[in-house]
């Protein structure tokens, strides 16, 4: 699994924008992880500021997303994210990155399925002026696969799921890759594996929100119970190669 994180230079800040090009490399030397995960980092987030640094949405009785001091990978706490009984049983978090250049881009969380949640979906959306961009990679863990979104909106298998749910104490890292400049999928990787998406194309529709990028996270439920996972060291890197 993804370790190795707090090597990065960026002084004792826990979140914010940053362009780090050799740092990042170097950081990794030591991680057992055989991926390569070169890029250059642009905004961390440890997950220990609380929520102002995230958007929330919090969808069906009972979804929220808080601060968990009870569970972290590392530092005092983590956020937790729990999902709704009803409704479509979901909590989201996403952040609005400014546009650094129109590259290959990164984003990598770190993850604990604590409360065993039905499906954990990592999405980078990108808005031009005109147009909206859908990447979206599903862990569904009720399935038994993993799944991508496809040009037409709908869920494409990729492969089958090892079953993470049945140690739940563990931490994973995911990260998902997608080339702004070409507007397709690039890969996506769990843990020490990584899965070939090379010029698959995601969903476009018609927005007019203002040019920016924004990744974002979801926790999903069956719509009957509240299940929750824990995520930290939200990582948004540019320049992917």
């Amino acid at each position: 699994m993804s370790r190795g994180h707090p090597d990065w230079n960026v002084g004792l800040e826990n979140f914010g924008h940053y362009d780090l090009d050799m740092s990042e490399n170097a950081a990794r030397l030591e991680s057992p992880v055989t991926y390569n995960r070169s890029g250059r980092v642009v905004h961390i987030d440890r997950c220990i500021n609380g929520l102002i640094t995230w958007e929330i949405t919090e969808v069906g009785t009972g979804a929220a997303v808080a601060v968990d001091t009870g569970k972290s990978f590392r530092y005092a706490s983590s956020l937790r994210m729990t999902a709704g009984s009803d409704s479509t049983a979901q909590s989201l978090i996403a952040k609005n990155i400014p546009i650094w250049n129109l590259s290959k881009v990164g984003m990598e969380i770190t993850f604990a399925l604590t409360g065993n949640p039905n499906a954990f979906i990592l999405a980078i959306f990108h808005f031009d002026g005109t147009n909206s961009y859908d990447f979206t990679v599903g862990l569904f863990f009720d399935l038994g696969y993993i799944y991508y979104e496809n040009v037409s909106g709908g869920w494409t298998l990729l492969t089958a799921l090892t079953d993470l749910t049945a140690k739940v104490e563990y931490w994973h890292t995911a990260k998902l890759v997608v080339d702004l400049s070409k507007l397709v999928y690039v890969k996506f990787m769990l843990d020490s594996v990584e899965y070939d998406l090379t010029d698959l194309e995601g969903q476009t529709n018609v927005d007019g929100a203002p040019p920016h990028t924004e990744p974002t996270i979801a926790c999903n439920g069956p719509g009957t119970t509240n299940p929750y996972c824990n995520v930290n060291d939200f990582i948004f890197t540019v320049d992917e190669p």
